[in-house]
């Protein structure tokens, strides 16, 4: 199947877009740049932050994590700088298995609970992703 993204900016309300195509869609991905500076968004302070709703074929609900622009360690789970071997939750019997090290559950979301994450109209300095993929045609189109 074909992915197609969508992107919404500053000022655009995205709500009705995710209601209407909520079947379709398998990524949301929240882009808050308002700390972000040009040059120094990797390792000079001055960050973009994700907050990310992956659809989960198994749970059939969309996961959520967190990242940064920044070119270290950043907590997938609570969104905060940290690696995850100093965590008190970190598996280190499922990190010598190449398993799931996080000892910390998902959280899992629906498109409404999106919805409501969003808040309606995007503030300044941020962008929304939304990865559909594309509807297959009916017979005989």
């Amino acid at each position: 199947m074909k992915e197609i993204e969508h992107i919404f900016e500053e000022g655009e309300d995205p709500s009705q877009f995710l209601r209407d195509w909520e079947d379709y869609i398998v990524k949301v991905e929240l882009e808050d740049a308002t700390e972000c500076i040009p040059g120094k968004n990797f390792n000079g302070g001055a960050y973009s932050y994700y907050t990310i709703w992956e659809w989960d074929i198994k749970i059939q609900k969309y996961e959520l994590r967190y990242a940064s622009s920044a070119d270290f360690s950043y907590c997938k789970r609570f969104g905060h700088f940290q690696d995850c071997s100093n965590c008190m939750y970190f598996n280190d019997d499922a990190w010598s298995e190449g398993i799931e090290y996080c000892g910390v559950d998902p959280e899992y979301y629906d498109i409404p609970d999106i919805i409501k994450e969003i808040g309606g109209p995007l503030k300044e300095d941020h962008i929304l992703r939304v990865t559909l993929v594309e509807p297959e045609e009916e017979e005989g189109e």
